[in-house]
């Protein structure tokens, strides 16, 4: 057999997180043809990689994400809460398409440097454009139209009445679902509690439910947004989200901050979430696979710069799981062994290497940086 490309002499991240050594990784067809300790021959492979020192892993996801927003990275790290309001959506408004195109494929680029292969998209405006940058890159991703149609601060560009958000997002879904050959889902985009109405949240999860796709919404990212339910609703944001039929296993919930007991109770019985928290998070939706794989690379003297540059991208997010361990699920490697956890980051069968698997893989330098080497450095291999 002729493979299309082989990674030889790599270590391999396997789900338990321990690592092997010399390893040949063929790829055929986009697909994982064959692990193999034994040597294969460089002319079995039209394009081959020596990756000494090179360890290649399952592609990481970022569970929730702008990509519209890239372009003001850095520039609002010492502005007090309520910048959404303040700053990202007015931001937001001002785009143009190819504002949106170029500060897309900006993150897509310095995602997969940093080793990500698959995104959630949360929502902004001509998320077309978002869609082309990652089937162009490679990767793979869950993008959501962001919908408004209430919010005394909201800019008018970004409000639409029900009808409106419903009809560009179900023409996003009929255009590009499965694009990228199958990379792409296209979700339904709810911003968040405060600036949709209770009818359209409902018909936000009638939509999505009926195309079997997925929700992601930002959750209880402040107390202003569990105050503001409990004022008009008598009801908190995620009991809200649980009495229009949005809770589900199709849906990603971004920030969760402030969740009280009963809500962590109400997200676990919907399969798994992926969530990213700013603040302190309960132990309870801590991910529990991440600190094993980070104390393997350490071991293998990587810098400390390294570990810090990683984790800083890693911290963020946090996986709840919806079954207790006692049911047999594997929580092991960076959180997304289980089927659920992958549906929801719009990434199959990318966390195992195994014969036939459409994975993919991240190739990263794992040997100790130099001075004149950037920190980490990866590569889609496909």
């Amino acid at each position: 057999m002729k493979y299309d490309l082989l990674l030889k002499n790599t270590m391999i991240l396997n789900p338990d997180g321990n690592i092997t050594e010399g390893q040949y990784l063929a790829i055929k067809d986009r697909r994982i043809a064959r692990i193999t300790s034994d040597v294969v021959p460089d002319s079995m492979a039209a394009q081959v990689l020596d990756c000494t020192g090179k360890l290649t892993m399952p592609g990481m996801v970022d569970g929730h994400t702008h990509t519209s927003q890239q372009l003001l990275r850095g520039r609002l790290a010492d502005e007090y809460p309520m910048i959404w309001t303040r700053f990202l959506v007015p931001f937001e408004s001002t785009l143009h398409s190819d504002d949106v195109y170029y500060s897309a494929l900006l993150y897509c680029i310095q995602a997969i440097k940093a080793g990500i292969t698959g995104f959630a998209e949360s929502g902004g405006r001509f998320m077309e454009r978002t869609i082309q940058a990652a089937v162009e890159t490679g990767m793979r991703a869950a993008v959501a139209r962001s919908m408004m149609d209430s919010g005394r601060e909201i800019t008018p560009q970004m409000l639409e009445t029900k009808e409106e958000a419903l009809d560009r997002n179900d023409a996003l879904y009929e255009t590009y679902q499965g694009a990228g050959d199958g990379r792409i889902q296209v979700y339904y985009g709810m911003r968040q509690v405060m600036t949709c109405t209770p009818a359209f949240m409902e018909s936000i999860a009638e939509h999505a439910n009926a195309r079997h796709t997925g929700i992601h919404a930002h959750l209880c990212e402040h107390r202003n947004e569990v105050s503001f339910c409990l004022q008009n609703y008598k009801l908190r944001p995620v009991e809200l989200m649980e009495k229009v039929g949005m809770l589900g296993p199709r849906l990603i919930t971004a920030h969760n901050v402030a969740l009280s007991e009963h809500d962590i109770t109400l997200l676990s019985k919907c399969a798994y979430r992926l969530h990213a928290a700013e603040r302190k998070i309960d132990v309870k939706v801590r991910n529990i696979g991440q600190q094993k794989c980070y104390n393997d690379l350490r071991n293998r003297r990587r810098s400390l710069a390294w570990h810090k540059q990683r984790a800083s991208r890693l911290k963020n997010f946090a996986l709840v799981s919806a079954r207790k361990r006692a049911a047999g699920r594997n929580y092991s490697g960076f959180g997304f062994r289980t089927a659920s956890s992958v549906r929801n980051a719009a990434v199959r069968n990318i966390t195992r290497f195994a014969g036939g698997t459409r994975s993919s893989a991240a190739l990263v330098d794992a040997r100790p940086p130099s001075p004149q080497e950037p920190l980490c450095t990866a590569r889609i291999c496909r």
